[in-house]
């Protein structure tokens, strides 16, 4: 698979509710928000557009629209708490290229370019990929255009993702890194992992 054969998709439309603040402004470094380090990795690893799905607090935030870029869209869920299927529906129907995606959930921001890697190597016949750290499954996940195409035409809006993309031949890829499954929803989960 050619690296220019990717899309990228950041979910970001939670309100954050037991973080108390968007996850998706939560300081990463002293550069980046967990949003602008995630689109920096997808842009780097060469995604040949990137969808940033967001709910409608978030789409006139400047340090978020000031990202955006020829390649690299914000699309606004309307019924967040419709939940994550919706969020991914969502930003597939805006994707302008037929392509195999990464799904990146803005609460984990540790992902790097080797991984991206890794999970295309690996990629085959399968329809769904993700990695996984001593047996448990992590982020992101790499789905195929075949996916995609179902999750646009799906409309039960109700669906559990997880379920959803047990119909589809899929693959866990075991890794030597415990950050893929890290989830960060509240202020301990942040603490824990940075000290900043």
């Amino acid at each position: 698979m050619r690296k220019n054969a990717i899309s990228a998709i950041i979910l970001a439309a939670g309100y954050s509710s037991r973080m108390g603040v968007s996850k998706a402004l939560l300081r990463y470094d002293n550069k980046n928000s967990f949003v602008k380090k995630a689109l920096q990795v997808y842009t780097d690893f060469g995604c040949k557009e990137v969808v940033i799905v967001v709910n409608s607090e978030l789409s006139n935030e400047p340090s978020i629209t000031s990202l955006l870029s020829k390649n690299i869209k914000l699309v606004t869920n309307p019924y967040p708490d419709k939940g994550r299927f919706f969020s991914l529906k969502c930003g597939c129907k805006n994707l302008d290229f037929e392509n195999d995606i990464f799904v990146h959930n803005v609460d984990n921001p540790f992902v790097e370019k080797n991984l991206l890697n890794e999970l295309l190597a690996n990629q085959g016949e399968y329809d769904y990929l993700y990695p996984s750290y001593k047996g448990k499954g992590g982020h992101p996940i790499l789905l195929s255009q075949k996916v995609v195409m179902a999750i646009t035409g799906e409309n039960n809006f109700n669906q559990n993702l997880k379920l959803f993309l047990k119909n589809f031949p899929n693959s866990r890829i075991e890794v030597d890194n415990p950050n893929v499954t890290a989830n960060i929803n509240t202020k301990e989960d942040y603490n824990n992992y940075f000290k900043i």
